[in-house]
């Protein structure tokens, strides 16, 4: 009975992390197109606009915010992941006290 229980457990663990997203992966920033972002060309500034968008995507303030931005997401990410497996440690846990209970 101690396998099924573990085997049970191992799924829900498993099929919560593949439900996650990737951690490793990065996000682009919100409202952008990947695809757009990378394959547009740096044009030189003319307008106020443009002035505005290449200041706010080449400026190192902006590069270091966003890479912390991605990093505090991690942890929450994580943190959320863990959270889920304690609760699941913990579920499990109660129901091999009541089966022991049963015997």
């Amino acid at each position: 009975m101690n396998t099924q229980i573990r085997n049970a457990m191992l799924a829900a663990i498993l099929s919560i992390a593949l439900s996650m997203p990737i951690w490793a992966q990065e996000a682009a920033p919100p409202g952008a197109d990947p695809a757009q972002a990378q394959s547009r060309p740096a044009a030189a500034p003319g307008t106020l606009e443009d002035m505005v968008e290449l200041a706010q995507r080449t400026s190192p303030e902006v590069v270091i915010a966003e890479a912390q931005l991605r990093e505090a997401e991690g942890r929450w990410r994580q943190a959320r992941l863990e959270a889920a497996q304690k609760a699941i440690q913990a579920y499990w846990d109660q129901q091999a006290v009541a089966l022991a209970r049963e015997k």
